[in-house]
């Protein structure tokens, strides 16, 4: 939560309102300028403060980003994280250029259904799948 002095406007307009009800000797005229006035500087400083506040982050956050790509460029000069290389696209698979042929599925060696290439053992039959 950030300090705001918005409500310094509360007291700017008190202060005008007093001297306008001492100078015009009419605590009407007094009260009513000090409202409005207190009004008109609480939102006045409010907006200026937003505005300034998301500027700030905004610069932040690029400060931030900086420093973050500065420390990465670091730790590549110096050798201790090597840089990543792009991720291939999911259509082919690693170690394997796209005229390949996918590889072949594996079968039971008992009855020939189709395994998966972690299992040992058939699902169908129940015999041992050679890897």
């Amino acid at each position: 939560m950030r300090k705001t002095y918005a409500y310094n406007g509360i007291i700017i307009g008190f202060l005008i309102g007093l001297y306008f009800g001492v100078k015009t000797r009419k605590l009407v005229v007094g009260i009513v300028v000090g409202l409005l006035v207190s009004v008109a500087a609480f939102v006045i400083i409010k907006v200026i403060e937003n505005a300034v506040n998301k500027g700030a982050d905004k610069l932040t956050d690029k400060a931030q980003e900086a420093l973050q790509k500065r420390k990465e460029q670091k730790a590549i000069e110096n050798g201790s994280v090597q840089p990543q290389a792009p991720a291939q696209p999911l259509t082919q698979f690693p170690g394997r250029s796209e005229g390949e042929a996918a590889p072949q599925q594996r079968v039971c060696p008992n009855c020939g259904q189709p395994a998966d290439a972690e299992d040992v053992f058939c699902k169908s039959c129940g015999g041992k799948i050679d890897g």
